[in-house]
């Protein structure tokens, strides 16, 4: 559902269009916030979902200014974010072969 919003975020052609997305996405990233990760890995989810909220409220910001594309650059830094943190979600091979 957060994939699916992003781009239709980014597909966005006008500023109502990517507001409607991007609280979207806000909703979701606060329900996600909500979730209990594994005990080892809840800190470093919390700090990447507080990083993609943060980052959400400058795209409502430049939103809110009618700046479509400044709202579509700092959106784009999100999947940037999103990119760093699922690696933290699955173990790689080496992980499960030696242990960390």
């Amino acid at each position: 559902q957060m994939g699916l919003n992003f781009k239709q975020a980014m597909q966005a052609t006008d500023v109502p269009t990517m507001q409607t997305k991007v609280q979207a996405l806000i909703d979701l990233t606060a329900s996600v916030q909500a979730y209990q990760f594994a005990p080892e890995k809840q800190q470093v989810f919390q700090q990447g979902l507080d990083k993609v909220a943060a980052q959400l409220v400058l795209v409502q910001g430049a939103l809110a200014e009618q700046n479509l594309e400044k709202a579509k650059q700092l959106l784009g830094e999100v999947d940037g974010l999103k990119k760093q943190y699922h690696k933290e979600r699955s173990p790689s091979l080496w992980q499960l072969i030696f242990g960390g």
